[in-house]
């Protein structure tokens, strides 16, 4: 199992969302100056610049995307933890107390996208995302259960089922909608979660 190539890639990763995450905030923060006279109004709502309506549009919009990448980074970065520890068993067990710190620190990851909404009579969210993140949690429960036996074979086969329980959960945070299109030349266009 080659771990150290997973956390490099979910490493990766982050960074790569940090990074534009700071380009699109300096994206915003530098309006034209010369829009700074004209007015947005709207119905009920106090005129603004243009500029600054628009900046203000940029924050927000920004604001959700990190929301969303928060919500996909944690489960993985907490994925990789596991991992870590996991090929570094080698024939060993994984103790109960460890796989319990798992096991909590992955629910508690994924609570965000599995959370129940107000006023919605306790019914789980049946997004992608949401699904993604409750399988992956499954996924890494098994995992930890291959671990604590001690069964080399199944912790292996077990493992790689939740690195691919980690790729569904980012790719349904892609196909949803809530995060920007790729944009590099020479990536496929990503088809949306409804198959539109």
């Amino acid at each position: 199992m080659r771990v150290n190539r997973i956390t490099a890639t979910a490493v990766t990763c982050s960074l790569a969302a940090s990074l534009g995450l700071g380009a699109a905030g300096a994206a915003g923060a530098s309006a034209p100056a010369d829009r700074g006279d004209a007015t947005h109004r709207g119905p009920g709502h106090r005129a603004l610049p243009v500029a600054q309506a628009d900046a203000a549009s940029a924050g927000a919009r920004v604001a959700r995307h990190n929301r969303v990448l928060k919500g996909v980074i944690k489960p993985v970065d907490q994925l990789t933890r596991l991992l870590t520890e996991v090929g570094g068993l080698q024939s060993r067990k994984l103790t109960p107390q460890r796989a319990e710190h798992h096991s909590t620190a992955m629910a508690r990851a994924v609570a965000p996208l599995t959370a129940t909404r107000p006023g919605s009579a306790g019914t789980p969210p049946q997004t992608m995302a949401a699904q993604a993140a409750r399988d992956l949690r499954d996924r890494v429960d098994a995992l930890l259960r291959a671990a604590v036996r001690g069964d080399v074979a199944g912790r292996d086969a077990a493992a790689g089922r939740a690195v691919t329980g980690g790729s569904n959960l980012m790719a349904a945070a892609l196909m949803s909608g809530k995060l920007p299109a790729p944009d590099l030349k020479g990536l496929p266009k990503l088809p949306s979660a409804t198959g539109r």
